[in-house]
């Protein structure tokens, strides 16, 4: 967004946690409704949450 858009960057930084912040949120509440599927499911599905994690975290590792 600094560069791209050409803000300040004090500015592009609050944008940005302005989309981020919400959007995981969202994610963890929607994660915490999550039902059961049965234990083979649950646990790949607990899999494929956690790689979404690291994703995140991945971009502020970076």
């Amino acid at each position: 967004m600094h560069y791209q858009q050409q803000l300040p960057l004090e500015i592009a930084i609050k944008r940005a946690v302005e989309i981020h912040d919400p959007e995981v949120r969202e994610l963890i509440e929607l994660e915490a409704c999550l039902p059961s599927f049965g234990e083979e499911v649950d646990t790949e599905l607990a899999k494929y949450i956690s790689g979404m994690y690291a994703w995140i975290r991945g971009n502020l590792d970076w």
